[in-house]
């Protein structure tokens, strides 16, 4: 007579193989994409301004309050080390596969499913060693996906599990899915998921009377309102750029162009949502016959079961489109560093992992074939899993892996340069950055890897170096990029300043770095800037302009590290004054 095993140990086993799996993360590097500016931001915050995270009142692109907290947690508590940051990635992930674990059996408790009892737990053990999840949980940034993900299934586990017969619950429900809205805007794929579980063609769910299931839907469709109304007053009533972005894709080209373009997203991520290999961090390129035409078959069949069939199968694969579909937008308007990104699937993946486990475990086999099937299908999973998690390791490695699968994405070639040089690699950088520059063409980023070749030669002639410099900066490119070769500039000009002995030429760098420093500002309204402005006014002798920058600075950033040195300053060449 077999004995089963409880639930805690369940459980157990299911935060063992997650740990287990994604250990290798843990000693993963700070990723160059946006992990290195946004650690960097980090560490340059002194004070929490409570009432900017969640309504700063400027125009924004992402608005993404709750995920901004997290950062915060770890720049405060873990002052922002890459080991605890991945670490926080794999716990919330592990915490994302306990909740699987729940949902799965208050679905076969609903449906009254006569499953074996293990296939809740290797429902969520599939979850967690899914291959397509790497990118998010590796990556830094990526837990934007992961804790979305963490809120959108707490609020589905506690739908399932009392929010159907209670009112109270419900509104508990769909307030955890306003808190996955505030971690990322793909969370709002609940909505629709919520409404089609409404209508499923199943016993259970049929005895529900119409108004009951109105009802319950009420309060997620409030949230969803409620969740818009902040986004608009976060903007300070201005511009939602982020919105705004996504819903230009269709004007950029005709509605044709549009429609294809989205048939053929939606077709590559159903189709790598069962068949996640290759993996890629740069997905710019696909075969787009192949995935126009599997994606109209994928629109079908969808369809198909929407109209037809809404079974508790059907709505497992069909919960899992809301939630990519979000992002076909990003890959009209390429608003990301990629237009295709594996991270997009990390809450698809659950229907698609439930379905595969539930379907092995049907099929009329001894329960030896069906476990036998099961343990190939997990264990090829996490030897894929942890070798890319390997891979994720080093940027070196990582970018190395991204311009084999995608030699002609510019941007991994001048990534994969920047690390070959940290990594000493000079020769290597600088062929990977020219081919980069070939490539960019016209694109909106086309500069950076020049601003690269020139680093490279600043070493040798910084003088040429900071002409260069100046000159590519006429070309007038991306505000991020202005800032970036405006910093490079003003380093050479200090590293000048600090080699000359004649005084009318110190005087001279001096006014030369003020000048780049306004520029700047201009562009970057940093408080800092106006700090640095003073100083060097202050170097120059003419206090009263340097006390007018320092007002400025406290002022337009009261609480920044710079605060108390400026007040201060402003103290002392007051009392000189007197």
């Amino acid at each position: 007579m077999r004995t089963e095993l409880s639930d805690r140990y369940k459980i157990l086993f299911i935060i063992f193989i997650s740990l287990g799996v994604y250990y290798p993360s843990i000693f993963g590097q700070v990723n160059t994409v946006d992990d290195h500016m946004m650690i960097t931001n980090l560490l340059n915050t002194y004070h929490v301004d409570w009432k900017g995270i969640f309504f700063p009142g400027n125009p924004i692109y992402y608005y993404r309050p709750l995920l901004a907290l997290t950062f915060l947690f770890d720049r405060f508590v873990f002052d922002c080390s890459a080991s605890f940051m991945h670490l926080n990635n794999m716990l919330i992930h592990t915490a994302n596969g306990v909740l699987i674990f729940f949902i799965v059996k208050e679905l076969l408790r609903i449906f009254r499913i006569a499953a074996d009892p293990y296939i809740p737990m290797l429902a969520s053990i599939f979850f967690i060693i899914n291959p397509v999840n790497t990118e998010p949980v590796n990556w830094i940034s990526g837990r934007t996906d992961v804790l979305a993900g963490m809120f959108v299934f707490m609020s589905f586990l506690v739908f399932l599990k009392k929010g159907i017969e209670n009112d109270l619950w419900c509104w508990i429900s769909a307030l955890l899915y306003l808190m996955g809205l505030l971690s990322k805007e793909v969370a709002i794929g609940l909505l629709p998921v919520i409404g089609l579980f409404l209508i499923l063609k199943e016993r259970h769910i049929e005895d529900i009377v119409i108004e009951r299931r109105f009802r319950l839907f009420l309060p997620f469709l409030f949230m969803t309102a409620v969740y818009f109304l902040m986004r608009t007053i976060a903007s300070g009533y201005i511009a939602d750029t982020g919105v705004e972005t996504a819903a230009r894709a269709v004007d950029n080209g005709s509605l044709l162009i549009s429609i294809s373009g989205a048939i053929k997203a939606f077709g590559f991520y159903i189709k790598k949502l069962f068949i996640p290999l290759p993996l890629n961090f740069g997905i710019i390129e696909i075969n787009r016959t192949l995935y126009f035409w599997f994606g109209i078959i994928a629109s079908v069949v969808a369809l198909y079961l929407f109209l037809r069939r809404r079974t508790l199968s059907s709505f497992l694969f069909l919960s899992s489109i809301p939630f990519f579909i979000v992002a076909i937008p990003v890959a009209l308007s390429k608003m990301a560093w990629t237009p295709l990104a594996e991270r997009y699937l990390y809450i698809s993946s659950f229907g698609v992992s439930v379905l595969i486990v539930l379907l092995i475990n049907r099929i009329p086999w001894k329960k030896e074939l069906i476990y036998g099937a099961l343990a190939i299908l997990l264990i090829a999973s996490a030897a894929i899993t942890v070798n890319r998690n390997i891979v994720w390791q080093s940027n070196l490695t990582l970018f190395s892996d991204t311009v084999k699968k995608s030699p002609n994405f510019a941007a991994a070639r001048n990534d994969y340069g920047l690390t070959l040089l940290r990594n000493g690699k000079v020769k290597e950088a600088s062929e990977q950055f020219r081919i980069a520059k070939r490539l960019a063409g016209n694109v909106k980023y086309k500069e950076v890897p020049s601003m690269n070749i020139i680093t490279l030669s600043m070493q040798r002639k910084p003088e040429e170096a900071k002409e260069e410099y100046l000159r590519l900066l006429e070309k007038k490119p991306t505000p991020q990029l202005s800032v970036e070769i405006l910093q490079k500039v003003i380093k050479i000009t200090e590293n000048q300043l600090m080699e000359e002995k004649n005084l009318d030429k110190q005087k001279r760098f001096y006014t030369e770095i003020i000048s780049y420093l306004k520029q700047l500002y201009d562009i970057d309204r940093n408080g800092l800037y106006l700090y640095r402005t003073g100083q060097f006014y202050l170097a120059l002798g003419e206090k009263k302009r340097a006390i007018e920058y320092f007002k400025k600075a406290i002022e337009l950033s009261p609480n920044e590290y710079f605060s108390n040195p400026a007040r201060k300053l402003i103290k002392r060449l007051n009392e000189t004054k007197n």
